[in-house]
């Protein structure tokens, strides 16, 4: 079983050198500077970043800043969609990914839709009442 494990990993190794000498690293950033390619899909993917044990679920982090209108085409000319594609993907927030983790440390099998609270519940929201609570 991982103990102490770190969530937010986002830098994925790169090949290419700075002044030929520094490795340089991958944030993960979708932006206009830098859109998603196919080389940097197979290297998010390629880091096979996940639970021992269950080899089929693959962490991908990446993050944008959206709402600055430099990025728009990056993100909504259909680029991102036709990198992506090949990927069965499910967009989480940091707390399904800590429950998706335990659920994968646990042996869980099954879609990973399924394992989305399996140790931390949604947070409560004020004034509101959870479907599943009585």
């Amino acid at each position: 079983m991982l103990r102490n494990v770190n969530l937010w990993l986002p830098a994925y190794l790169r090949q290419r050198r700075k002044w030929g000498l520094i490795p340089r690293f991958e944030n993960a950033d979708v932006s206009a500077a830098r859109p998603v390619t196919n080389a940097r899909v197979a290297n998010w993917t390629g880091q096979r970043i996940g639970v021992i044990g269950r080899s089929d679920w693959v962490f991908i982090k990446v993050h944008t800043h959206g709402c600055q209108e430099s990025n728009f085409p990056v993100l909504f000319d259909g680029r991102l969609h036709e990198a992506l594609k090949p990927l069965q993907l499910h967009y989480v927030t940091a707390r399904e990914v800590y429950n998706l983790v335990k659920a994968a440390e646990a042996g869980q099998m099954g879609e990973p839709e399924h394992f989305r609270n399996f140790v931390l519940p949604p947070p409560e929201v004020c004034g509101t009442v959870r479907a599943n609570s009585q």
